[in-house]
């Protein structure tokens, strides 16, 4: 009679079938003798691994483990190397290479060349990037697919694989970088033309595909050659331009004030309506001289009525040419010429044009309703390029002097933008043209002679109001205990 049992699948001797269930018991805690090398079987003992569907072991390889475990630091210091690379030469500014123009060195100069073409420099990064992130994928996703069953391994793959790249090939690098761009752009600028080079046959299709979207998209040009140097960046080369010596100093201050005229308005540098030398239309002939002789002014703006109804600008040359001619002096006021108007909002540079192509000196600046705001005339203008310019009998007159209290002496119509400059302070100077105006605001209604505010860590001090307008303001910083 056949004898009942079941032969194993290595084709050894069957098992009865009495002792199937010790045999599952002791397969199950891994002591078959018969599985596990047993030297009377002569059987090997199966590789340790994770159970297959048919209820086998699956054998786990491990071999390769040793070389993902070094390729991957690897991957990642390239992914970290072009990223910090992109950021640190977007970073320069052209003075840092201006600079190394000027030093004679040789990485300097190749970095030049790398951002002389934008275009190229962005498509070699890009590349070297992707070829390295998606060699970290590859290597992240072979490395723990084996030892993760199903989804879960693709799960722990992908999310390993994009954290990865997102902190040690991209956000850390470029945080470290970005302070120390013109070191490591030195750093970096030989290995990258080497790699550059090397992917340059790839680079060149892609070149060629991103040039015919473009052209499909309406552009036509690439985007190499379109550089602009900003306001910035000319400064710091004429700064750079001072320091070695290619610039005078004077030179380099008229440069900067160009850059602040362009932005400046007629508001900001006229003298307030209140605070104009004028006569009135009836006055005498007399008198007009008594006054011109005091204030010495060759052009006098004329009211009538009021000071607010400007009717016109005697220029005393047209009296003197008339007077020597002949003329009746008391007609002085047929020689008042009507006033050059312009708006508060007026930029410098277009008042300027207009002084030149008008050939006149001075100007009635008027606000948005019409109504006069003050006299700008040429020589504040070129004063803002050329600094200060004094007549020989123009009286000193400073606009903040320092007392030996240690407060100081400021007028109420200096400008908030030099207040700014003397005191460090940061007062809006476009809403507040000046002092004047700065401390009315802050009052909120019309001080008093010793009336005090503080603002931004100083005391301000009313001391002379000529009228309701404020003449003169102590200014004292305020004590720790006070601030």
């Amino acid at each position: 009679m056949r004898r009942r049992g079941l032969r194993t699948a290595d084709g050894g001797p069957p098992i009865p079938a009495g002792e199937l269930p010790a045999r599952r018991a002791r397969l199950l805690r891994g002591r078959d003798p018969d599985r596990n090398g047993d030297q009377a079987s002569g059987h090997p003992r199966p590789a340790a691994g994770r159970i297959d569907g048919r209820g086998g072991r699956a054998p786990i390889r491990l071999r390769a483990l040793p070389l993902k475990t070094f390729l991957l630091p690897f991957l990642f210091l390239a992914s970290a190397f072009f990223s910090a690379t992109e950021t640190a030469l977007f970073a320069l500014r052209r003075v840092d290479l201006l600079r190394w123009r000027e030093e004679g060195e040789q990485r300097g100069a190749l970095v030049e060349r790398l951002l002389s073409r934008p275009g190229r420099l962005i498509a070699t990064i890009f590349l070297g990037n992707e070829i390295v992130n998606v060699a970290i994928s590859s290597v992240i996703a072979a490395s723990l697919l084996p030892l993760l069953p199903g989804g879960v391994g693709e799960a722990v793959a992908l999310l390993a694989g994009t954290l990865g790249i997102l902190i040690l090939g991209d956000v850390t690098p470029k945080c470290i970088v970005w302070p120390r761009a013109r070191g490591f752009s030195l750093f970096a600028a030989i290995p990258f033309a080497a790699f550059s080079r090397l992917v340059a046959p790839v680079r060149f299709i892609l070149e060629k595909i991103a040039e015919g979207l473009l052209f499909l998209l309406g552009e036509r040009g690439g985007a190499e050659g379109r550089e602009a140097i900003s306001e910035a960046e000319f400064r710091a080369m004429v700064d750079v331009g001072e320091e070695t010596g290619t610039l005078d100093p004077g030179e380099k201050e008229l440069i900067h004030n160009i850059f602040e005229m362009t932005d400046r308005r007629a508001v900001e540098i006229m003298t307030p309506l209140p605070d104009v030398f004028m006569v009135p239309r009836d006055l005498p002939y007399d008198e007009l001289i008594g006054r011109y002789r005091k204030y010495r002014r060759s052009r006098i703006p004329v009211y009538e009525e009021e000071r607010s109804n400007v009717v016109g600008i005697l220029h005393f040359k047209d009296l003197l040419r008339s007077t020597a001619e002949g003329g009746d002096p008391s007609a002085w006021r047929t020689l008042v010429r009507p006033p050059f108007v312009v708006p508060t909002a007026k930029k410098l540079p277009l008042l300027l044009r207009e002084f030149q192509r008008r050939k006149v000196h001075i100007a009635l600046v008027v606000d948005e309703l019409g109504e006069p705001a003050g006299i700008v005339t040429l020589e504040d203008v070129l004063e803002e390029l050329f600094g200060d310019i004094r007549e020989e009998h123009d009286r000193e007159e400073k606009e903040i002097a320092a007392r030996p209290d240690g407060s100081r002496l400021v007028l109420g119509k200096t400008p908030v933008r030099r207040f700014n400059e003397a005191f460090g302070t940061k007062f809006p100077d476009r809403e507040r043209e000046t002092v004047e105006e700065l401390l009315l605001h802050a009052f909120d209604r019309l001080p008093r002679g010793g009336d005090r505010i503080d603002l931004a860590g100083f005391a301000f001090t009313v001391e002379r109001l000529k009228g309701i307008r404020i003449v003169e303001v102590g200014v004292r910083p305020l004590p720790p205990e006070e601030k």
